[in-house]
């Protein structure tokens, strides 16, 4: 994506997101999870772990295995991706990894009824995974959202979240809330353009789908999902007249609350990275172009802001009152980023 001016891509949006924006729109190809005192990182189709002491080893990664997302539990991490063996379609792929080791081993994954399945999501609560979502479908404009219960050692029949629409459902993202609560939200192509879409599963079952802004006629793409605070908050980019800007809104009642704007024009793929002293946010900035990190309220709007002119995503792995260390987004180095404050 030219990163320099951000208004050429609405008529793009307005036709279809998925299949014209690069994989850090519909991928994390970055992610951070503390465990035991150690952070796994992943970037592009590696693995490292850094310990607080800034000393890092490399995790070995099946070749054919496309890593997508990692979450943090008790004792180490579960790490979730699709296979893309030459010639198969896409195949869920979960393993774990054990803190202080360095080989993940296989986990089973949920049954599937088609034959394309992508960017599976864990869902952790207390420190176990109860249950993934994903998409699944049979082709790229065909994506279904299905998601999955623990059941023992292994897994409940998958249900389907949302059927496929009218054109794609791409950034898939979930956060767990407890045991059986949780939320996911994607962008999803209704017709018109993409919207923000969201479903809770509570009691046992998910909610209907529904734009999380009532459906806007204008794009909102790449959520990205956090408990901060205990108040769950989202963060996308909405098109406007000055180009992609992120939006929050926080959970209240049995819904979302739109917060607005809670960054400048052109901010774009919003991220949480769970740390020890709570989510922070990372997301593009196209001018100055440059990566930023947040400490944000509740319904995301930044607190502090620390900014780092590598070109790829820095990895938050801590923060205190005075700045964030990161994993560099161009190095395996730990950097120090300072908080410059929000007015």
């Amino acid at each position: 994506m030219n990163h320099r001016s951000t208004a050429f891509l609405a008529p793009i949006l307005l036709g279809s997101l998925v299949l014209l924006l690069p994989p850090a729109v519909t991928a994390q190809d970055v992610a951070a999870a503390h465990g035991d005192g150690e952070v796994l990182a992943l970037r592009n189709e590696s693995a490292t772990i850094t310990t607080a002491s800034g000393e890092a080893r490399r995790v070995a990664l099946p070749e054919d295995v496309r890593t997508s997302a990692v979450v943090a539990g008790k004792t180490g991490w579960w790490l979730a991706g699709t296979v893309e063996a030459s010639g198969e379609p896409e195949a869920l792929w979960l393993a774990s990894l054990e803190a202080g080791h360095s080989r993940v081993s296989p986990w089973p994954v949920p049954a599937s009824r088609h034959s394309l399945e992508r960017f599976p999501v864990p869902l952790v609560a207390g420190g176990e995974l109860v249950a993934l979502a994903w998409l699944e479908g049979d082709g790229e404009r065909s994506l279904a959202v299905r998601a999955a219960l623990r059941d023992g050692d292994g897994w409940a029949e998958p249900v389907t979240v949302s059927p496929p629409g009218p054109g794609s459902q791409v950034a898939l993202t979930g956060v767990a809330l407890g045991a059986g609560d949780f939320l996911l939200a994607w962008s999803a192509f209704d017709g018109e353009d993409d919207e923000i879409a969201w479903s809770r599963f509570t009691d046992g079952a998910w909610t209907e789908p529904r734009a999380l802004h009532g459906g806007n006629g204008i794009p909102d793409v790449t959520p990205a999902l956090a408990v901060v605070d205990g108040v769950p908050t989202a963060v996308w980019s909405r098109y406007t007249p000055a180009g992609y800007t992120l939006y929050g809104a926080r959970w209240q009642g049995d819904g979302w609350v739109e917060m607005g704007p809670v960054a400048d024009a052109g901010t774009l793929f919003p991220t949480f990275a769970e740390t020890s002293g709570g989510p922070l946010l990372t997301y593009r900035r196209a001018v100055p172009r440059s990566w930023a990190v947040a400490r944000v309220a509740p319904g995301g709007a930044a607190l502090e802001t620390a900014v780092s002119e590598a070109t790829t995503r820095p990895v938050p792995l801590s923060a205190d009152a005075d700045g964030v260390r990161v994993l560099g987004g161009s190095t395996e180095e730990i950097e120090r980023l300072v908080w410059e404050k929000t007015p």
